[in-house]
């Protein structure tokens, strides 16, 4: 072992110098600097989780509904309980019921690289799948996430969903996809656009970045659907890897954490039966 007095090597992982600057910078409380750091750490130890579930497993997903779907990596959010195939598992036996329900058509509103929006063309192949994003490297990653599992003729790629485009789908058995962070607040107007009457919906509501938007989606859409709210929960089961079990309890845990910064409860809006008749 060198001697204290020697000065230190460079350090040897990425992000590591900037972990320092992090923990120096005193413009921020003692508190919020360590918090900052645990994020740092536990998504740099969630990325070698990455490699050894593709050492073991390659770039299949190893269970629920998109199991077997090739996944490359995520352009936002956690990459490895995609691959797992436990990313929001709390919503899977939804999609799983949806999948016997007929549609002709999914509309899934902030894309990104793809994993719903070709997951649900495997879950779904029979119906047709627009896809909308604003950034491009994220359109780019989804038709190719679309190409490598082969179902690019399924999956039509664009930018940004314009509400006003929504009644040329009403014709068709229509489902809704919206994760866009928050804009769900200005996007999701059935009094402006009364074509968002005529659709299923699932939405993630963002209600840790914007408090009350949860009753205002509920209000919004409670004459013409039947809302039932989904909660994240630690206690729903995942199917996991049999050689996480040999991982510490930290990287067991690591396994599932999605980075969540708090509460994104997801709203299923079924039409109401009235509202399809009239």
């Amino acid at each position: 072992m060198g001697s204290p007095n020697q000065a230190s090597p460079s350090p040897a992982y990425p992000g590591f110098s900037e972990l320092l600057k992090g923990l120096a910078d005193d413009s921020v409380g003692e508190r919020q600097r360590m918090e900052r750091a645990l994020i740092r750490l536990n998504r740099w130890r969630q990325r070698l989780l990455v490699n050894t579930y593709r050492s073991r497993q390659g770039n299949a997903i190893h269970a629920g509904p998109f199991k077997g779907m090739h996944y490359t990596s995520a352009t936002e959010g956690a990459t490895l309980p995609r691959l797992i195939g436990c990313y929001e598992a709390e919503l899977q036996p939804t999609l799983m019921a949806m999948s016997r329900e007929g549609y002709q058509r999914v509309i899934d509103i902030g894309c990104a690289e793809g994993y719903y929006a070709v997951g649900l063309a495997r879950l779904f192949p029979d119906c047709e799948i627009h896809a909308h994003d604003i950034s491009e490297a994220a359109q780019r990653a989804c038709r190719e996430l679309a190409a490598v599992n082969h179902v690019q003729d399924q999956v039509q790629v664009a930018g940004m969903f314009h509400a006003s485009g929504l009644a040329q789908h009403v014709p068709l058995k229509t489902l809704v996809f919206c994760d866009i962070e928050g804009a769900e607040d200005e996007l999701l107007n059935p009094q402006a656009y009364p074509a968002f009457k005529a659709v299923d919906l699932i939405v993630e509501v963002h209600e840790c970045f914007k408090p009350g938007l949860m009753q205002s989606i509920a209000e919004r859409f409670s004459g013409s659907h039947e809302i039932e709210w989904i909660w994240q929960s630690t206690s729903i089961r995942r199917d996991l890897p049999d050689w996480v079990a040999y991982l510490s309890h930290l990287d067991q845990i690591l396994c599932t954490w999605e980075w969540r910064a708090g509460p994104t409860p997801w709203a299923i809006m079924r039409q109401r039966s009235d509202e399809r008749s009239a």
